[in-house]
Parts: structure tokens; sequence; C-alpha cells
């Protein structure tokens, strides 16, 4: 039963990678497309297929920028929303 539940756990661990690696390649996406990108003090990196370690590069840019990458999301939504939350 114990290698049954270890398996399950490594399981739902790469499956919390696969999500997180999703969830920054739509990150760097979105910078990209909005032209926040340009704000930051390093450019986000996109994950390029014929490149075999822009996957590594694209997640170090996040890693490295993710303070400012926070900043900027959170300045988006209140200008976007204002401060009481209502849609401008």
């Amino acid at each position: 039963m114990t290698a049954m539940k270890n398996a399950a756990r490594k399981e739902l661990e790469i499956m919390e990678a696969v999500t997180t690696i999703e969830k920054c390649k739509a990150l760097v996406a979105y910078f990209k497309r909005s032209g926040l990108n340009s704000e930051l003090p390093s450019t986000l990196k996109q994950e390029v297929e014929t490149r075999w370690d822009s996957f590594r590069t694209m997640l170090v840019s996040v890693d490295n920028n993710w303070d400012e990458v926070r900043r900027a999301i959170i300045i988006t939504f209140l200008q976007f929303f204002g401060e009481r939350g209502e849609k401008r």
C-alpha cells in the first residue's frame, strides 16, 4: 500500500510541475503581447521548441523577474478595475 501512495504522491508532484510550467508559458506570452515585458529590468524569455535550452531559460527569466512581474500584474489590475474593484 505504501508503494501505491508514494507513486500517487509522485504523480501529483509531476502534475503540479507541469501545471506550473504551463502557467509560466502563459505568463510570458501575456507579458510579450501586452508590452509589459519591456518594463521589466530584464525581459522574460519564451520557450522555443527548436532550442534545447530555451525551456530552462524561460523558467530562469520568470524566476529572476518574479517580484517585478507581481508588481506589474497588481498595477495592471488596479488600473483596469480601480481601487474599488469596479471595472473602469
